[in-house]
């Protein structure tokens, strides 16, 4: 029986040329594939015969990046409305359904993408594709738990102005991201979400699910026939679309900032960064070996700031890459007494750096530890799924994280010590949130 069914997916296998899209490969891995559905409309496909289970994924073109003052905060309650119950399904009955299936359903939103994910098991699909796409399709967005939501998101809100980490970033992000929706807050503010009504969700991404170029993206055990068969009443609803084209608003990141946000406690938030690159810059790379050189309890950072003069609790590089903009700094929690020694310590780490660089010796480990780090953040279905969904959806190819790992390798010594002597010759942007005196 087992070598039966192995010769039926062989010829399964044969078969897929037949199938009325257009394919392409992975050239590094081999089991995954994008299919072509509708113009706008992308299948990544990726086969797992490991485990009786699977991924599915919607990713639609929208996010922060969307937003406005005056609406921001939409999206991220779309993702968390976004499964309560579909046209035909009441939230009750979808929720013991899918806990009675051993599966979970969430929406989700990000700066540049939103969109819904299911973990499932493969024997339940047809029942769990039929929730997923529905409420893909058609979300109701009920009033009595949107009105929840936004509840919970109130709270939220009073919780940052409580919170010096959450009020060290803000205003970063605010100078970091000037002119650009990333500097809005992801979840609004107390005005913009009194604007957002259940209706208005609802034609949002009604809109969006009729317009915007998205991707579905599925790994687990199911040949692609099946997963086609089973998804075909469903995409018949989705039409072809050409994308909506938004014009990116122009960054205009400040430097040499000095900000002190007055907090009365004994712990300071401190960052110290810059401006970065979105993720299809190769200057971005240099970051990557920067943040991993820096990185860990084994890094300069760590034994020289924290272990050998003791003076914060945690320190950490930050390095945030998006697909229009980025920063990369050093984060830092240190007492009141040690402000000021502990950010003279980071200065004196980042001029040497800046002066010396790396040893020949520490730019070829680096270069082995993000090898191994990539083979260790790629081992189930849903690291699959999502390494692949964002490039695939913005049209940078289905390899772009097998390229970046590739192009890392390339790097020269010499390319990469003028990258330092460069990017850290800079006037720092230094946020302080804690006692001033």
């Amino acid at each position: 029986k087992k070598k039966k069914k192995l010769k039926a997916r062989a010829t399964k296998k044969k078969s897929q040329s037949k199938l009325p899209f257009s394919v392409l490969t992975s050239k590094y891995d081999k089991a995954t594939q994008v299919y072509n559905l509708k113009p706008g409309i992308k299948l990544i496909y990726r086969q797992n015969l490991m485990t009786p289970t699977f991924v599915l994924h919607a990713y639609i073109k929208g996010g922060l990046a969307s937003e406005t003052a005056k609406n921001a905060g939409t999206y991220n309650l779309i993702g968390k409305s976004f499964t309560y119950g579909y046209k035909g399904v009441k939230y009750d009955f979808l929720r013991n359904d899918l806990e009675s299936k051993s599966s979970s359903l969430n929406g989700f939103s990000g700066k540049n993408a939103y969109g819904l994910t299911m973990h499932g098991l493969s024997e339940f699909f047809p029942d769990l594709a039929k929730h997923f796409m529905g409420t893909l399709i058609e979300p109701e967005f009920p009033t009595k738990y949107v009105s929840l939501e936004k509840q919970l998101l109130y709270r939220a809100l009073e919780n940052q102005k409580e919170d010096p980490v959450k009020q060290c970033f803000k205003a970063f992000n605010e100078i970091i991201f000037d002119g650009h929706p990333y500097a809005l807050n992801l979840i609004g503010d107390n005005k913009s979400l009194k604007s957002i009504s259940a209706q208005k969700l609802k034609l949002t991404h009604a809109k969006n699910i009729k317009g915007q170029e998205m991707v579905l993206t599925y790994c687990g055990d199911l040949d692609i026939e099946e997963l086609l068969e089973y998804l075909a009443p469903y995409l018949k609803k989705l039409g072809a679309r050409k994308g909506i084209k938004r014009k990116i608003p122009l960054v205009k990141p400040k430097s040499g900032q000095k900000i002190e946000i007055p907090f009365n406690r004994e712990q300071t938030q401190i960052l110290i960064a810059r401006s970065g690159y979105n993720i299809t810059k190769k200057e971005d790379l240099y970051l990557k070996m920067l943040t991993a050189h820096l990185a860990g309890q084994s890094s300069e950072l760590f034994v020289e700031v924290r272990d050998r003069q003791g003076l914060c609790y945690a320190v950490q590089p930050l390095h945030h890459t998006a697909l229009e903009a980025g920063y990369w700094g050093i984060y830092i929690a240190a007492g009141f007494d040690k402000t000021d020694a502990a950010i003279e310590a980071i200065m004196n780490i980042l001029n040497r750096l800046q002066k010396d660089g790396f040893t020949q010796e520490e730019f070829e480990r680096v270069k082995v530890m993000i090898d191994g780090q990539s083979l260790i953040s790629i081992q189930t279905n849903d690291d699959y799924a999502s390494i692949y969904s964002v490039p695939v959806l913005h049209n940078l190819g289905l390899d772009l994280e097998h390229q970046s790992n590739e192009e890392i390798r390339k790097i020269k010594y010499e390319d990469f010590q003028k990258f330092l002597s460069t990017f850290l010759k800079t006037k720092w942007n230094i946020i302080k949130v804690g006692r001033t005196s």
